[in-house]
This record gives C-alpha cells, structure tokens and sequence, in this order.
C-alpha cells in the first residue's frame, strides 16, 4: 500500500460515505487521482465494491503486545553506602507496560487478548495465577521453559527518589517475527492493537506493515526505546510519549515550559490549535503544509531551508506563513525555494536567480520588475549581458 492510499484509507475508515471530491479537497489533489487509488484499494482488497466498506473482519476490540515482568522495589531506611550492605526493605509485584495497559483495559470493561512471554520460575507462576484470577486472557503468549520472567529492579534512597535502577528484559526478545507471523492472522482481526517499545523494532515494524486495517496504538516506554519507532510513524494511529520522548520523535528540542507555550502560539497562529488532537492524516493538505512549517521552524536547527512553502496554500495562509518567516528570519537564516512571487516580494530581503549555467544575487526591493521579467522568462534573461546590476 502506497503512502497516499493509506491516507485515503484511514479518511474513508472514519467517514465511509465521504465523496471522492471531499477526499480530494482533504488531500489537495484531484478528484481522478482519488479516482485512481480508490481502484489500486478495491484491487487489493482493502475496499470492496462500492460504498466503500472496508474488508475487515474486526469483530473484536483490543490485542495488547508487550512487557509482563516483576518489579522489585528496594529502599534503603539510611543514606546508601556505596560498596556496603544497606538495612531497607525490599518488595516485588506484578508489571510490565503491556501487562498494565492489559489489566486497566480489563479494569474499565474493556475486553483484550495480551500476548507476552512467561517463564517457568517461582514468579512466572505467580504472575500467571494472578492474570487468571483478574480474568485477562494471555492463551497466546509463548510459554518458556527453564528460563524467568523478566525484571526490574528499583533503588530508593532514604527519600523515596530513584538512586539506580537494573533492568534485565532479554526474555522479550522471545517475542521474535517467527513468533508474531504464527499469530499475525489473529492480531490484524482486531480493531485496536496496542504494543509497547519494550517489543523488538523488527517486530514493532512487521505488526504495524501487516495489520493495515487496525488502528496502532504505541506506548514510547523510554527515551532510548522510543527511537524503534521513528521511522513507524505514519503506520500509527495513537502514540503515548512523555515529553522527553517526544522530543526525541520529533527533534523539537524542550527545555522548559516555555517551549509548549511557543508550540501553543505557533498552533494558534497558524489556525491549527483546533486540530491539536488530531493524528496529521486526518490533517488537509494545506494543513499538513502549515504543520511542517511550524515543526522546521521549532526544531532547533540553526539553518532552516523551505521548498516551496506555499504550495497548496490560499492567499490567507500564506500570508500567515510569510509573516512567521519573516519573524523566524530575525533569529536563524531561512532560505525559501520557490516559484510564488507574492511570497517572495513580502517575505525575502534578497534573491538568487538560477538560470541553466548562471546566477545572479540581487536584492528584492526596488527589483521586483526585473525579478517578474526573470520569472516569466524561465532564466533566459541571465544570458543578456549587464540584465542585472
């Protein structure tokens, strides 16, 4: 499935009697081309007939995929002694993100399959008789024998806050594509699937590729673990970072709350804070242009380069953009490539001609008509000796 007809798809999953002009205008492209990949879909089974009803045997809710483990919690009554044997208390219980999203979902009514992998210790056997008591279904999860249960060992000073931590979750990696492609026929019969970034990224990365009629929901676990899913964005539907995770998603750099504030003002200014909860598919063409500007724009870098900026964008919007630009240009240089005169004539202090085997740096002001001449043109004009001074 083509990048575009997996935009299409996830509109038409939300609105299946929507036309194919509304498709094209939410897309900015034209109503054949909408045309064509509704075809490419109904070939390929993914939309059949008319009406477009979507072939999906999804007659159940919920598969969560993830971390099940024992979290041991050690705290020491004193100042910890390095190198010595510190008086505390020590506690374990059940864990793991995937098993914690399992059980919640169970806790609120919600019904789901939770596939993980179990040992055979002391522990394994325990946690296993405490998901059969909650009720919580994990028939299809591999079962090893002579091996634990994964773990996660926390140390608490005398205050309660984290002096160190070990976690040993090698006993995940079980959870292998071998693993999955047996179960892949199961999973991609659910509407929603859940996983953690506890999970390999070649296995993150053949659920989210085989189960395109399932909405992906993505727990970042950590920062580290988070970048096993950067390259997976478009395939999910709902993603639970923290800030610091976040940032490592998007290369927007955070330091303080001033920084939400500014991606706040950004949003607003570019009439996008109405669209804050919505996943950027189900985002119109301009929109998804605006939101790109804005994300260059908070990224940090310390030269930012546009390619055509404006196009898809009515003359409002891009007077809104042009007005950012020019703001943004006071901190960073900006260089816009474009072919949109109004633009360039309310946005850029100089411009760089490009002709087939010349150029010619001018500046804007006072050489708009020189500036049209060139444009209409198509750069001939850099051949004619003295054209620009």
């Amino acid at each position: 499935m083509t990048k575009r007809e997996q935009e299409l798809l996830e509109i038409i999953k939300e609105n299946p009697y929507i036309s194919q002009n509304e498709l094209a205008d939410l897309l900015n492209i034209k109503r054949s081309s909408v045309a064509v990949h509704i075809s490419n879909l109904i070939k390929k089974g993914y939309l059949v007939g008319r009406a477009y009803v979507i072939n999906s045997n999804l007659s159940k809710e919920v598969c969560v995929i993830g971390g099940c483990n024992i979290d041991f919690i050690a705290k020491s009554f004193e100042k910890i002694n390095m190198k010595d044997s510190n008086p505390g208390t020590l506690e374990y219980s059940f864990g793991g993100v995937g098993k914690n999203i399992a059980e919640n979902l169970l806790k609120m009514g919600i019904e789901n399959k939770f596939v993980s992998v179990f040992g055979d210790d002391v522990y394994s056997r325990e946690i296993k008789d405490y998901l059969k008591k909650i009720g919580l279904d994990f028939s299809n999860s591999k079962f090893l024998t002579n091996r634990g249960m994964s773990n996660y060992i926390s140390i608490l000073d005398e205050n309660n806050d984290l002096f160190t931590a070990i976690s040993s979750m090698e006993v995940l990696d079980e959870i292998n594509i071998e693993f999955i492609s047996k179960l892949i026929d199961l999973i991609k019969s659910y509407k929603y699937i859940v996983m953690d970034t506890n999970l390999r990224e070649d296995v993150l990365e053949y659920i989210c590729k085989n189960c395109p009629n399932s909405k992906i929901i993505v727990d970042c676990v950590s920062r580290k673990k988070a970048l096993k899913i950067k390259k997976l964005l478009k395939y999910i539907y709902l993603l639970k970072p923290n800030i610091y995770e976040a940032e490592e998603l998007t290369d927007i750099p955070y330091e303080n709350e001033s920084d939400l504030e500014k991606i706040r003002e950004y949003l607003k200014d570019t009439d996008l804070w109405h669209k804050k909860t919505n996943h950027p598919q189900k985002l119109s063409g301009g929109q998804k242009q605006r939101l790109a500007i804005i994300t260059s724009f908070l990224s940090g870098r310390k030269l930012i380069i546009l390619d055509e900026p404006t196009s898809g964008l009515d003359y409002k919007s891009m007077k809104i953009m042009s007005d950012l630009m020019t703001e943004k240009a006071k901190e960073i240089p900006i260089i816009i490539i474009t072919h949109d005169l109004e633009l360039l004539f309310k946005t850029c202090h100089s411009v760089l001609m490009l002709g087939d085997k010349d150029y010619k740096k001018i500046s804007v002001k006072g050489n708009e008509a020189l500036i049209m001449d060139f444009m209409d043109k198509k750069g001939n004009l850099l051949k004619e000796k003295n054209y620009v001074k």
